[in-house]
């Protein structure tokens, strides 16, 4: 085993490549910012393209590809830099490949110790491929020339860069305070429990999965928590149903309300059916509330529309109940039914499919 120098030590020499391990430690490589090294067409279109450069924003970390542990070189861009696209073939067309590539005559196969950025010129074909990637080298985007092309646009330019991203960081950073987060994407997060804040407040959840076996803690004077659904969106909660032996547990657990209406006529019986929305995994529990009724042959569009309980001896009877409906019987035992509206209110409490 080689011993090499902890680094930050005063009156120690360190290898260029033990500084640079660090970043290789925590951070893959690519752009730092969204915008760093993008390449558009030149202010005026011409045959060559524009590489964007700032003193502050426009950086990058590039790996050695050629041996381990030698970390990752970090470049920047200060000023845009217009690169030249070569000719194009007259009867084919190409595509070319920008990159910025490291060039280390120490560590790697470099003829000088710099980074440059670089057109690589792909071959004319019918169906043509853009160049390999070299080693030690960022792909920042393809070119596509066309036969006889004369000038390049933003249209002929595919961004190829990635974002950097964090690594191995998993067991290492815990963040604990508060954290505001506006306008971000959070790629399945995990979170033991969530408490609210401030008593009134609640707790707002917008397509966030918790963690299994966790809860969400309430810890105000007012307690309550609001999940918030996108357009056209279910809710799905897990639900504890009791039976009469034992309770059961529940996980996407909808609740499906409804009001449905029928036109009576003289006769003792009127059926029709419920169709859901949405198919449940197995058929639902099924409430019927109170019968109503509307004077007029005009159906109700609110269930306030109704005149109020429905007048004689009626009863109600739930059929061929299924995971997508189910039937509705009324039968009036004193008397043939009227020409008016009658409704039923109904609510369906099963697992989705």
């Amino acid at each position: 085993m080689v011993e090499v120098n902890p680094q930050y030590i005063d009156n120690l020499s360190y290898a260029a490549r033990t500084l640079r391990q660090p970043f290789k430690d925590f951070i893959t490589e690519g752009i730092l910012t969204a915008g760093a090294l993008a390449v558009t067409q030149s202010l005026t279109p011409a045959m060559s393209v524009l590489v964007s450069g700032s003193s502050s924003s426009d950086i990058a970390y590039i790996q050695n590809d050629e041996a381990t542990n030698r970390g990752h070189y970090r470049i920047s861009n200060d000023a845009p830099v217009t690169k030249t696209i070569a000719a194009s073939d007259p009867s084919n067309p190409r595509i070319d490949r920008v990159i910025a590539q490291i060039r280390d005559a120490t560590d790697i196969s470099g003829v000088s110790n710099d980074w440059q950025l670089q057109v690589l010129t792909g071959t004319p074909a019918a169906s043509p491929v853009a160049p390999a990637l070299p080693n030690n080298a960022l792909s920042l985007a393809t070119i596509a020339v066309a036969a006889n092309a004369t000038s390049i646009v933003n249209a002929n330019i595919t961004d190829t860069r990635t974002l950097l991203s964090s690594q191995n960081l998993s067991n290492l950073v815990t963040k604990t305070g508060t954290e505001t987060l506006a306008n971000k994407t959070l790629t399945s997060p995990k979170m033991d429990a969530i408490a609210e804040e401030t008593a009134a407040a609640g707790v707002t959840i917008d397509g966030i999965k918790l963690k299994d076996g966790n809860s969400i803690a309430n810890t105000g004077a007012a307690d309550h928590i609001t999940i918030t659904p996108g357009t056209s969106k279910l809710v799905k909660v897990a639900a504890l149903r009791q039976n009469m032996a034992s309770n059961v547990y529940e996980n996407n657990s909808v609740i499906l309300t409804g009001f449905i209406t029928i036109l009576g006529s003289a006769v003792a019986e009127l059926s029709f059916s419920v169709t859901f929305g949405i198919t449940f995994a197995a058929a639902p529990i099924i409430l019927l509330g109170s019968m109503l009724s509307k004077n007029s042959t005009v159906a109700p569009v609110l269930i306030s529309d109704c005149a109020g309980l429905a007048a004689g001896n009626i009863s109600i009877d739930i059929t061929a109940p299924s995971t997508t409906g189910f039937g509705i019987i009324l039968h009036r035992w004193d008397a043939n039914f009227g020409a008016i509206q009658y409704g039923v209110a109904w609510t369906a409490i099963g697992v989705l499919a």
